[in-house]
């Protein structure tokens, strides 16, 4: 997946299906807000960052972002963007995909 499917609007709502939306507690979204330059993909970490500013803790991610953030956690690795990913998205992924 190439960083550019990380455009403002979800692609998902697009193509008429619904876009995931996340709710991070403030210690996850703190993991994000936390990165810095360098430590990931670019366009990633400011998306989810732009989302997560002045306190909001909803993230809105399309189809190819939610894969894209799966495929970094379980990838190969221990690297400081997999963890801050798996702190911040393990728990609020796994309620949304058990409540399908």
């Amino acid at each position: 997946m190439a960083d550019d499917d990380m455009d403002d609007a979800p692609k998902s709502k697009k193509k008429g299906k619904k876009p995931f939306v996340l709710t991070l507690k403030s210690e996850e979204a703190a993991e994000v807000l936390g990165l810095e330059d360098g430590k990931g993909p670019k366009k990633l970490i400011e998306y989810l960052q732009a989302q997560l500013e002045n306190d909001n803790l909803k993230v809105t991610l399309n189809a190819s972002q939610t894969g894209k953030i799966i495929m970094i956690m379980m990838g190969p690795g221990k690297g400081g963007f997999k963890a801050a990913l798996k702190k911040a998205f393990k728990r609020p992924l796994l309620a949304r995909l058990s409540s399908q």
